[in-house]
């Protein structure tokens, strides 16, 4: 049998539980909650940061790109046209591809006014034309058929716009398997002042 004492015991142990739950767990489910709160306020802010950095690693990307554009385009057609500069750039590519370089010429600097962007009235000026300067010369290498193809498109594919206006190949006269290409190229580059 159980006692009363027994029972008074268990009574009152589950009214302490009960208050200890109560008192207990009930504030701490308000603190969890509030804790949940400021947590979904920081995952918010974070996300708002995240999209934010999202778009300026994109404009970043857009800036590069653009940025490698423009120094891609001013390599191709600087505003001065350094002789010196395009001498020792053919000379680097001849040597890179094996050819033995036979003879090279520079000529000089010319400017050069294209035709009208749009077409103007015929009893007006042309307007907006794009003047361009343009160094012309001629190089010779000698070396076999293969290496003067790679040669070829090393000159053609050179930072610097270049552009081979005549090709002649002819016999070099030895008895190696080799062969004499002359080659009139144009470089250009944009005017100061366009």
């Amino acid at each position: 049998m159980i006692n009363t004492r027994t029972i008074i015991l268990t009574v009152v142990f589950s009214i302490l539980i009960g208050l200890g739950i109560y008192f207990g767990i009930i504030p701490e489910m308000n603190n969890i909650n509030t804790r949940v709160e400021n947590l979904k306020e920081k995952n918010a802010t974070l996300q708002d940061t995240i999209a934010k950095y999202n778009t300026l690693t994109e404009m970043s990307k857009s800036k590069d790109q653009f940025d490698s554009a423009k120094i891609l385009a001013l390599n191709a057609l600087p505003d001065t046209l350094e002789k010196d500069k395009l001498t020792l750039m053919l000379e680097k590519v001849t040597s890179d591809d094996n050819v033995t370089l036979s003879a090279l010429e520079v000529g000089s600097a010319s400017t050069v006014a294209t035709a009208p962007a749009k077409s103007s009235p015929s009893n007006q000026a042309p307007t907006n034309t794009n003047n361009y300067k343009t160094v012309s010369g001629t190089i010779s290498g000698e070396a076999t058929f293969d290496k003067i193809k790679i040669w070829l498109t090393s000159l053609e594919n050179l930072e610097r716009l270049v552009t081979i206006k005549s090709l002649t190949i002819t016999n070099s006269g030895s008895t190696t398997n080799t062969i004499k290409a002359e080659i009139t190229y144009t470089a250009y580059g944009i005017t100061e002042n366009p």
